[in-house]
């Protein structure tokens, strides 16, 4: 860690966000889950989403899941469980 930066874009917090806003079975990708505040740019963005992915794979993979890559193949799909 180089700096000391509270975000609202880490794993964990993503999965609480996705954990409240949908419902067993429902998709989302991350933009999708931060609405408007996904002001995240392409470079980090794929970054978070790499991070995010690995989180859930490891930690989460009860509750989220990987599903594919939305049809335009820019996003990362999951789906609660």
């Amino acid at each position: 860690r180089l700096f000391n930066i509270t975000t609202i874009y880490t794993p964990v917090e993503a999965v609480k966000r996705a954990m409240n806003k949908y419902k067993k079975g429902e998709c989302f990708t991350l933009p999708e889950l931060y609405g408007n505040e996904w002001t995240v740019k392409r470079g980090v963005a794929g970054a978070f989403g790499k991070q995010f992915f690995n989180y859930i794979t490891l930690e989460c993979s009860d509750k989220i899941q990987y599903v594919g890559m939305t049809d335009y193949g820019r996003h990362a799909q999951y789906k609660r469980l």
